[in-house]
């Protein structure tokens, strides 16, 4: 089906009409997609033929509800953009860290145990990257750690990210951490997993690591 027709299938789908029928007139949608009123008219139309919507014309307008053929395309659409715009590996060196994740991973240890699903070793695997993976990140819904009281200590949010982690021919399953608080440049990111990564992987400062989104 031609793209042009998108602009307006979302302006149904941010107004609920998967759930319900939105109501409006040609001369509205037409303001709100920029097109004329009668491309409006015709794109209605050849959408309702295509079974992608279902119209319903009246007296002050028409009610528009999106088809079952229409969630489909919107989500294949969906799964597209996600794979373009979400990293899928990325590669980064081995670096040591500033010496505190062990000391911090003892307190969040009870928490990040119930938002990613395993128990973790009290310590962090650092690595540097070239990009600023950040962009990314925000296109992938977290596992969050909320803020929390410990020792007369706020100890701040982290947001989580399932994935796994890749080097010498072995994989090993874990997370990425992104606290909202760090001492680290946007090219540093801290691994977790159950088991002391650098001893099961084998790594020294300066190998290579491929971690992949879950």
């Amino acid at each position: 089906m031609s793209s042009k027709y998108l602009p307006l299938l979302l302006h149904f789908l941010e107004n609920d009409g998967i759930h319900k029928e939105v109501k409006a007139t040609t001369d509205q949608l037409a303001q709100i997609v920029g097109v004329s009123q009668q491309t409006i008219s015709r794109w209605l139309v050849d959408l309702e033929g295509l079974a992608y919507i279902k119209r319903h014309v009246a007296v002050n307008g028409v009610r528009i509800q999106i088809a079952s053929s229409g969630i489909h395309y919107l989500q294949s659409i969906h799964q597209k953009l996600h794979k373009a715009l979400v990293p899928g590996s990325i590669c980064g060196k081995v670096v040591t860290g500033l010496g505190e994740g062990g000391y911090y991973m003892k307190k969040y240890v009870p928490y990040l145990e119930k938002a990613v699903g395993f128990f973790p070793y009290t310590g962090t695997l650092n690595i540097t990257i070239e990009q600023d993976i950040m962009p990314q990140l925000e296109m992938i819904t977290p596992l969050r750690i909320e803020a929390f009281q410990s020792d007369n200590r706020t100890f701040g949010g982290v947001s989580c990210y399932p994935l796994s982690i890749t080097a010498h021919k072995k994989t090993v399953q874990g997370a990425l951490l992104r606290p909202d608080r760090t001492s680290h440049t946007p090219q540093i990111i801290e691994l977790i997993a159950s088991v002391f990564l650098r001893d099961v992987l084998k790594l020294q400062d300066g190998d290579v690591v491929e971690v992949k989104f879950s």
